[in-house]
């Protein structure tokens, strides 16, 4: 009983300290992530009005905010960081991540296709692929 006390006493300070050592930094971290996306939001919704003007097709409209949200990302990353931190990186976990998030994809897209069969819609896998990786679930809402 008192080695198991002994545990969850040393789990306590090991909380403890963690907190003390990378609460400030974690804090300071989601505050910069939060002014990111709001400034992102405000900038983006600045620059779909000033393309508004405009008369474009709505892809091109799309395109042209996606490829200004992407330039704006562009302009505070701190490029010589990044190249450190992706030179230091274990290339082991890096393609153990590729290949999860790719495996997501693939089970969104298996699990999609099997919902749209039971509505007994003829939809190819290969289809469910490519609509998944696109990011549009949406396109197997298939009105029947």
């Amino acid at each position: 009983m008192d080695e198991q006390l002994e545990t969850i006493e040393q789990l306590k300070v090991t909380i403890i300290d963690l907190a003390v050592r990378f609460g400030p930094k974690l804090l300071a971290a989601i505050l910069v992530l939060i002014a990111g996306i709001l400034l992102s939001r405000w900038l983006g919704r600045w620059f779909d009005r000033g393309v508004a003007r405009i008369e474009l097709e709505p892809p091109i409209r799309l395109l042209l905010s996606r490829v200004a949200r992407v330039l704006l990302l562009a302009l505070f990353v701190d490029w010589d960081r990044l190249g450190a931190r992706l030179a230091a990186a274990n290339p082991l976990l890096m393609l153990a991540v590729v290949a999860l998030a790719t495996a997501d994809r693939l089970l969104m897209a298996w699990k999609w296709w099997l919902l749209v069969r039971g509505r007994d819609v003829t939809l190819g896998l290969w289809a469910a692929i490519r609509a998944a990786k696109a990011g549009k679930p949406r396109a197997f809402a298939v009105e029947q």
